[in-house]
């Protein structure tokens, strides 16, 4: 095979995008910057992978809340957009949808990023809900690549080096095999996989091992993007020329 050099080129950088989206991305400034393709003022939403793990025995989603919230402050850049985390799970008493504030019943919603501003995950409450979301959410809350958790015990369709989520939860958001069912012969628990794009991100499958030990997936609230700084800066300058033209005027 012959290869011209544009054709090496897009292939360079295309192994060059693979090989950094993998890699420690750190956390976007959210405070001081919109992410990309927004504006100062628009809303938008965080989603992250925790690298930290808990089981799925626990029917009360306020613990799978919590823990997403601890997760989310681990992070300073995530701490101080001051705004609340809830997991992407169900429980036998509340949905994913529901418990995320994503409901596309109840709204278009918002655009969902990655740790790193930049890549996009869902563009609305529809977009995340419809089985395929534009791209997994694999990175954790400090912006690396989310933690490894196959095991070949207990989850039967999982691949090595997959990144396992406890779920409870269908592709439309609903609950399904949700966290912390009842004991045997209802004890299975749905468990995603940030390896995917389609409906295996949050229903690769159900283990009967809901005391093993699993991230889950985090989203924040919506969060109000704000102006870059330099913006900030036109607009003063603006006011205090306008201000003086004033001024003159009245002279």
């Amino acid at each position: 095979m012959t290869w011209s050099l544009s054709a090496i080129g897009v292939f360079l950088g295309a192994s060059l995008a693979s090989v950094v989206a993998v890699s420690g991305q750190g956390v976007f400034p959210f405070d001081t910057a919109p992410p990309a393709g927004l504006n100062p003022g628009d809303s938008f939403r965080i989603a992250f992978v925790t690298n930290s793990r808990m089981t799925a025995v626990s029917g009360d989603i306020e613990d799978y809340n919590a823990f997403a919230h601890s997760e989310a402050n681990e992070n300073a850049g995530l701490a101080a957009l001051n705004t609340t985390w809830r997991a992407i799970g169900s429980t036998g008493t509340i949905r994913a949808r529901e418990n995320t504030e994503t409901d596309p019943a109840n709204g278009v919603g918002e655009p969902i990023y990655l740790v790193d501003g930049q890549t996009v995950v869902a563009s609305s409450n529809a977009d995340l809900w419809d089985g395929l979301l534009t791209n997994p959410v694999f990175l954790d809350q400090n912006g690396d690549m989310g933690p490894v958790t196959f095991d070949t015990t207990g989850f039967d369709l999982a691949s090595p080096g997959e990144i396992l989520t406890w779920t409870g939860t269908d592709s439309s958001g609903d609950r399904d095999l949700d966290l912390g069912t009842a004991p045997a012969p209802f004890f299975a628990v749905t468990y995603g996989s940030a390896d995917f794009v389609d409906s295996r991100w949050i229903e690769r499958h159900g283990t009967d091992f809901k005391d093993r030990e699993l991230p889950i997936y985090v989203l924040s609230q919506p969060i109000t993007a704000v102006p870059e700084p330099g913006g900030l800066l036109g607009v003063g300058l603006l006011f205090v020329a306008v201000a003086r033209r004033w001024r003159h005027r009245r002279s």
